[in-house]
C-alpha cells in the first residue's frame, strides 16, 4: 500500500474571491471552487446574481490526485474562506459587549458580543468565564475580512484584544433574630450558594467572640462573605449602594438575650431578660412592703393589749 502525500494548508493570503492558500504542496495538486453556506457548489454567475450574500472559496484536491494526496488544515486554519458577493473584502465592526453579572455558571462571551460575525471573526483567549473577574478576549479577522476602523496602531487585518468582566452579584438581606443572636436572611435564590460568617463588636468597637456575648449588653454584627463567595458577591446597603467594605454587610445593632426569646435590633427597647429582672425586683419590693405593713399591725395590736392589761390591774 502506497502512503498518501499530505497537503497542509497553513493559511490564506489575499481577500475575497482573490484569496489563495499558503502551502508547500505543488499547485498542480489542488484547485478552488465556490460554495454556498450549505456546501453546494455555485458558479460565478450565481454569486454575481446574489449581491450581498455570503459565499465561500474552498480549496480541494483535484480528482486526478485524490488517490495519492489528501488535504489537511493546520490548527486554526480552515479549508475555505468566506466572502460577500459584490465586495472585494468584508469590512468588520469591532465587537462590543455589556459586562454580565456572576450567575454561578459558565458564561459564553460569543453570546454577549454585538457586531460579532462568526463567518469572518475568530475568537481566542478567554472565550468563557465563570467567576467574577477580568478576562481578555482576542478577535482576529478571518481571511477576506478586515476592520473598518481599527484602533490606532493596529493594521486592518490584525487581531485586537477586548477586556471584559464578570461583575459580582449583589446581595441584600433582612436581619432576623432568634435565640438572642441576629442572622442575615438572604433571598431563597442564594440558598446553598453563599457562604457567610458573623463578626460581633461591643459598644467600644472591640471584636467579641460569639460565645463571649453577655445577656443584656448591646452589640453590633456584620455578615462577612467567605470562600469563593468573597470574590463573586458584594453586599449593598439599603440605599442600593455597595457597602464600604463590599465583602461585609452594613452593621446591625442588637441587644443580646439568652432566654430563648428574641432580642431587639437597632437599639430598640430593653431585652426580655431585663424586663424579667425588673419584674423580680418589683415583686420583692412589694413583698417587703407587705411584710412591713403586717409588722406594724402586729405591733399595734400588742400595744393595745398591753394597755388593756395595765388598766385591768389598776382596777
Amino acid at each position: 500500500e502506497i502512503a498518501q502525500d499530505v497537503m497542509t494548508v497553513t493559511g490564506w493570503r489575499g481577500k475575497g474571491k482573490n484569496a489563495r492558500v499558503e502551502t508547500d504542496a505543488p499547485s498542480a495538486y489542488y484547485g478552488y471552487r465556490y460554495v454556498d453556506p450549505n456546501g453546494n457548489i455555485v458558479t460565478d454567475a450565481q454569486i454575481a446574481a446574489a449581491a450581498g450574500e455570503t459565499f465561500y472559496k474552498e480549496v480541494y484536491i483535484l480528482p486526478e490526485y485524490e488517490q495519492n494526496v489528501r488535504i489537511e488544515a493546520a490548527d486554526g486554519v480552515a479549508l475555505k474562506v468566506a466572502f460577500i458577493s459584490g465586495q472585494d473584502g468584508v469590512l468588520l465592526q469591532i465587537p462590543t459587549l455589556t459586562d454580565p453579572t456572576y450567575t454561578g455558571g459558565a458564561i459564553d462571551v460569543a453570546t454577549l458580543l454585538q457586531d460579532y460575525n462568526a463567518d469572518f471573526m475568530q475568537l481566542s483567549g478567554d472565550v468563557s468565564g465563570t467567576n467574577a473577574g477580568t478576562y481578555t478576549l482576542t478577535v482576529t479577522p478571518k481571511d477576506g475580512a478586515e476592520w473598518e476602523n481599527p484602533p490606532q496602531g493596529v493594521d486592518p487585518d490584525d487581531a485586537i484584544t477586548i477586556e471584559w468582566h464578570i461583575l459580582p452579584a449583589q446581595l441584600r438581606g433582612e436581619w432576623e433574630t432568634a435565640d438572642g443572636k441576629p442572622t442575615l436572611k438572604l433571598p431563597t435564590e442564594y440558598d446553598g450558594k453563599v457562604e457567610i460568617e458573623y463578626e460581633y463588636r461591643d459598644a467600644a468597637g472591640n471584636v467579641v467572640e460569639e460565645d463571649a456575648l453577655q445577656a443584656g449588653q448591646t452589640y453590633s454584627v456584620v455578615a462577612k462573605l467567605k470562600g469563593d463567595s468573597a470574590g463573586n458577591y458584594v453586599f449593598i446597603a439599603d440605599d442600593g449602594q455597595v457597602t464600604e467594605t463590599p465583602t461585609q454587610s452594613a452593621p446591625y445593632e442588637f441587644d443580646f438575650a439568652t432566654d430563648g426569646n428574641n432580642g431587639n435590633g437597632n437599639g430598640g427597647s430593653s431585652a426580655p431578660a431585663q424586663w424579667f429582672q425588673i419584674a423580680v425586683v418589683s415583686l420583692m419590693g412589694a413583698m417587703t412592703l407587705l411584710l412591713l405593713i403586717i409588722a406594724v399591725q402586729v405591733g399595734g395590736i400588742r400595744a393595745i393589749r398591753k394597755r388593756q392589761e395595765r388598766k385591768n390591774r389598776q382596777q
